[in-house]
């Protein structure tokens, strides 16, 4: 979750940090929107076996002055794609769709997911993994890299275990309980199972440090079954084993930060990992004394142990505010680095929609007997008839299309040339004397010869019972 949002006009030059979250309404805090971003949402509302959002947030056009729609579209960015099949000129869920097809949320499920392939092929009885460098090729020379398997194997289930940490973590500050007397349950999932699923959620902190470990656990003796333990017969980067691939140890460091969490919770330390009711104590070391006070901070000097704190805290919000503001202009920037790509795109997509529009202007579109599965355009072209533009309608049988014509065309001659003042001529009275001028001035009679065209064909001549009608004639 952002917690930086910030509403700013075009030029940055008004900027206001707000508290509002993207997905408010659907979810009742910034912290159970940051869980659902991070382990996806349980069933207890909307359901989650419909695709494609299935467990994930949905986009949030859900209307109302205070659903976030206006924050969700602001720190996500949505925006219409000029030519796409969302661009009806309104900003909404259809275009929020495109550009997040699955919606929003459960990154666990989706690092999960990563590790899928190279669990299908170590349980597939039909596979031996043998752990051995690799050759890419780059313009066209095959480089020799390290193991890119077995170490993405490793990122992968580091992203997993980072994860988990921050799910691990949230779930703690969501279901702590500053009560000497709370006991475990408060860390459970006590949601009953759902009776249109039949699934019982297991969301709560006791179920996340549980799963988290075992995962990590399995993860990190999987990592370190496929590599060896010391390579000694390569050297440079074809050497691997359990000491070149760091991830390994960072599993073994996430699962040690799993039992941390959960001693801190059996202890009922606070999610800052302090005792209840504990209290900041340190004092300036020069705070009283003459002496060595030039060592000393002077906003500290003879203030007492309240007053050190409350300086202390002051400079620590203000230094909370400064990156949280930092934080919003950074976004800020990478938004309106987007939205000059995006305007970029756009630019290139409209001209190129006004040259076929063009195109289609003077060769019109195709007839429906072109287009379709084995035919001269594929099912769905709609752009100009370049091949068959010069099959036309036959326009009647009572006009002979064969036999030439003649026709007498008027023409003036002995045109005089535009002159003088354009800005007079247009104004006043010399409009009117060139315009008589033209319509004075002397014409000829010319006769002029039709032939038969030589490229028109039609089209019930091209192909027996026609091909159709075309959807626009061209020039």
């Amino acid at each position: 979750a952002n917690p930086t949002i910030s509403t700013d006009d075009a030029d940055g030059t008004t900027e206001i940090n707000t508290s509002r979250f993207s997905f408010e309404n659907q979810v009742s805090s910034s912290l159970t929107e940051e869980l659902a971003l991070l382990r996806g949402r349980d069933a207890s509302g909307t359901r989650v076996d419909v695709a494609p959002a299935y467990n994930r947030l949905y986009w949030n056009f859900t209307g109302g002055i205070n659903a976030g729609e206006a924050l969700y579209a602001t720190n996500y960015n949505i925006k219409e794609k000029a030519g796409s099949s969302t661009a009806d000129g309104v900003v909404d869920e259809k275009d929020a769709q495109r550009m997040f097809p699955q919606g929003h949320g459960d990154a666990y499920g989706h690092y999960l997911t990563a590790l899928t392939g190279y669990y299908r092929l170590l349980t597939n009885i039909n596979f031996t993994w043998t752990p051995r460098a690799e050759a890419v090729t780059v313009l066209g020379q095959p480089v020799t890299v390290d193991f890119q398997d077995e170490r993405k194997f490793a990122a992968a289930a580091g992203n997993v275990a980072r994860t988990a940490q921050q799910i691990v973590s949230l779930a703690y500050r969501q279901s702590y309980q500053d009560d000497p007397a709370a006991g475990w349950a408060h860390f459970r999932d006590t949601k009953p199972t759902n009776t249109s699923t039949g699934v019982k959620s297991s969301q709560g902190f006791d179920e996340w440090a549980s799963r988290s470990t075992q995962g990590t656990l399995f993860h990190w003796a999987i990592g370190n079954a496929l590599l060896p333990d010391e390579d000694t017969y390569h050297t440079g980067v074809q050497k691997i084993d359990r000491g070149t691939v760091p991830e390994l140890a960072e599993l073994a460091g996430a699962a040690a930060s799993f039992q941390t969490s959960a001693d801190n919770a059996s202890s009922h330390l606070n999610p800052l990992g302090l005792s209840p009711g504990a209290i900041t104590f340190d004092i300036e070391p020069y705070w009283i004394t003459s002496l060595g006070q030039e060592l000393a901070d002077p906003a500290l000097v003879g203030k007492s142990h309240f007053e050190q704190i409350y300086v202390r805290a002051l400079r620590a919000l203000t230094n909370a505010a400064g990156a949280f503001n930092q934080a919003a202009v950074m976004t800020r920037s990478l938004r309106g680095q987007q939205n000059q790509l995006d305007d970029q795109n756009t630019a290139i997509v409209e001209q190129e929609l006004a040259y076929v529009n063009r195109l289609i202007d003077i060769f019109g579109r195709p007839y429906s007997g072109d287009i379709g599965a084995g035919k001269l355009y594929a099912q769905g072209y709609t752009g100009p008839d370049l091949e068959h533009w010069f099959i036309v309608d036959r326009p009647n049988d009572l006009v002979d299309t064969s036999a030439k014509f003649t026709v007498n065309v008027t023409e003036a001659t002995a045109l005089k040339p535009f002159t003088g003042d354009a800005n007079a001529i247009l104004s006043g009275t010399l409009l009117t004397s060139y315009v008589d001028s033209l319509v004075r001035a002397p014409q000829t009679v010319k006769t002029v010869t039709v032939q038969p065209g030589q490229f028109v064909q039609y089209n019930d001549v091209w192909q027996t019972g026609g091909l159709g009608s075309r959807a626009e004639t061209g020039d």
